[in-house]
């Protein structure tokens, strides 16, 4: 009996101890900042602060569906948009460290049949930082036809039809917003695996991160379980936003997650070893210097709180949706907005900017 109490003691003081490491106080001004920035925007979705795994603030805002007054919460899944470029760069660097698939080799190594006038010269960390060269072929029938978004092509095949155009320019020199980036970087993961990169992204980052709540979607969104419905504005009259994506292009913004899971892979990866220091590296190093982009997302640096802060920033748009994670590499504190109704990315992005200062102010 005696034994009984004493483990029965010894739980309830972890409760107490987990309990007090997960509900600190929000720190001076920082609740401030977010609250006017809720009211100003008629913000729905979830916004979630971490601070070595514990997090500081999290509170969800609106609702997940409008039509069935459902509320969002802490488990909704958002799609992430071009976050999906990131989880896409993990999942390559995971290859790497596996020696199956080296970032230097020209593309011609990692995709034989392609032209070598082009695939010569260009390798995965061009595609990846977006400064591979080639002619986009596909965005701009991608967003004026919608056969074009319904077509049910491998990667390899989209390749041969969209991503074998001349360069544009010398690889490496210019930044390149474009889908057949992407395009390209699916068709060498999923050569490189030999699966398709929904079951890459599970194998590799999904599960081994314990992501309960992300996954790759095809098709309409609001088929997936506690998904979110993307409006076109705050409006209460404002129209439903859906946005297909064909297989081919997964990077470019199939993935949904919740705040929670993106926070938790920020954690993983930018604060313990999951990835090599050579992967490290690569993820780190910002290539276009005015568009602070890496591989994948951006990489900046801040001064906040009197020190210098570096800020892995990945930020994401589908229709409706927005998304930001903004990790503080090595202070371990993650940002996370999910939106549902079209806020615009520069608001969300000066709102990030807002709470950092909030956030690091000393006191």
């Amino acid at each position: 009996m005696r034994l009984l109490s004493r483990i029965a003691a010894a739980l309830l003081a972890l409760l107490a101890l987990q309990a007090s490491a997960v509900s600190r106080p929000v720190p001076k001004g920082l609740a401030g900042t977010i609250d006017r920035f809720v009211s100003a925007h008629a913000f729905s979705g979830d916004i979630l602060l971490v601070d070595h795994g514990h997090p500081v603030f999290e509170h969800a805002y609106g609702l997940a569906d409008r039509a069935d007054k459902r509320p969002v919460t802490a488990e909704t899944r958002f799609q992430v948009g071009s976050v999906s470029k990131w989880f896409t760069t993990l999942a390559a660097l995971k290859l790497a460290d596996r020696g199956r698939l080296d970032l230097s080799a020209p593309l011609s190594h990692d995709l034989p049949g392609y032209p070598a006038s082009v695939g010569d010269r260009v390798n995965l960390i061009q595609v990846l930082s977006n400064m591979s060269g080639i002619q986009d072929r596909l965005s701009t029938r991608y967003i004026n036809r919608p056969d074009v978004a319904a077509q049910r092509l491998s990667a390899a095949e989209a390749v041969r039809r969209y991503a074998q155009g001349p360069l544009v320019f010398a690889p490496g020199t210019r930044f390149d917003y474009a889908h057949t980036n992407w395009l390209l970087a699916q068709a060498v993961l999923e050569r490189a695996s030999g699966m398709p990169l929904e079951r890459l992204l599970q194998t590799s980052v999904f599960g081994p991160a314990g992501l309960k709540d992300s996954g790759v979607t095809h098709g309409d969104f609001r088929h997936t379980h506690h998904h979110a419905v993307a409006y076109a504005s705050p409006e209460p009259d404002a129209a439903v936003e859906v946005h297909v994506i064909p297989g081919y292009l997964v990077p470019t913004g199939t993935i949904y997650s919740t705040a929670g899971d993106l926070a938790r892979l920020a954690h993983v990866v930018y604060e313990t070893p999951w990835l090599s220091r050579d992967s490290m590296r690569a993820l780190m190093t910002v290539h276009d210097t005015a568009e602070h982009y890496a591989i994948g997302g951006r990489v900046m640096q801040r001064e906040l709180g009197g020190g210098r802060v570096t800020l892995a920033w990945e930020i994401g748009s589908m229709g409706g949706f927005k998304a930001l994670l903004v990790h503080a590499v090595g202070d371990d504190r993650s940002l996370v907005v999910l939106n549902n109704a079209n806020l615009d990315e520069d608001t969300l992005s000066a709102f990030a900017d807002d709470v950092l200062e909030a956030w690091y102010a000393r006191p």
